[in-house]
C-alpha cells in the first residue's frame, strides 16, 4: 500500500504520525517495547485522544553453550 504521493507529499486521505519522544519502555526477557506518544505529554490529560506508537524489538534466546 503506497501512503505517499511522489516522494515528499502525503497522499490525499492518509496522515502520518511520527512519534515525538519515548514515554515509557518495558523490558521482558529477550524483548523491549518502546511507547511513543506523538505530541508532548505534560500531564496526564494529554493521554487521552492522543495517538501512540507501540515498537517492540525482539531477538532469540541467546545460546548459553556453543557445540
Amino acid at each position: 500500500m503506497k501512503f505517499s504521493n511522489g516522494y515528499w507529499l502525503t497522499r490525499e486521505g492518509f496522515e502520518v504520525l511520527t512519534p515525538y519522544e519515548v514515554h515509557s519502555i518495558d523490558i521482558a526477557p529477550n524483548k523491549l517495547t518502546v511507547f511513543a506518544p506523538h505530541r508532548h505529554l505534560e500531564h496526564r490529560g494529554n493521554t487521552l485522544n492522543e495517538a501512540l506508537t507501540t515498537i517492540e524489538f525482539d531477538s532469540p534466546p541467546f545460546p548459553t553453550s556453543f557445540g
